[in-house]
């Protein structure tokens, strides 16, 4: 009974071991493709180092008192709606000033009397 126990034992050890060892091959053999240019990488540049990267700055915009941000996804899409409409409104009220401008010529034009 030792001996069967001591057996398997040993056979599970070579099991796991020969997993680990094929686990670390194909590991190897796999290459990852940055989407970082060469002259980004920190292996190829040594001039790059890891304060390079970009990290968001969220101090601003979260109270003291709760986890829910100040800035919401729908209150900044309500600002942006409302500051396109905003354009549009002032675009269309120039418009219309520049047509009523050239109507009151034409009307003042019209309404004079040649002198003769």
């Amino acid at each position: 009974m030792m001996k069967k126990i001591v057996f398997l034992f040993v056979f599970l050890l070579i099991f796991v071991g020969l997993g680990f060892f094929v686990y670390l091959k194909s590991t190897k053999s796999q290459q990852i493709q940055s989407p970082l240019p060469n002259f980004l990488k920190k292996s190829d540049n040594s001039e790059v180092s890891s304060l390079d990267f970009w990290v968001p700055q969220l101090l601003g915009f979260f109270n003291l008192d709760s986890e829910t941000p100040l800035v919401t996804a729908k209150s900044v899409l309500v600002y942006d709606l409302k500051n396109e409409e905003d354009h549009q409104l002032e675009l269309w009220q120039n418009t219309l000033a520049d047509v009523e401008k050239k109507v009151d010529f034409i009307s003042h034009s019209l309404s004079e009397p040649e002198d003769v």
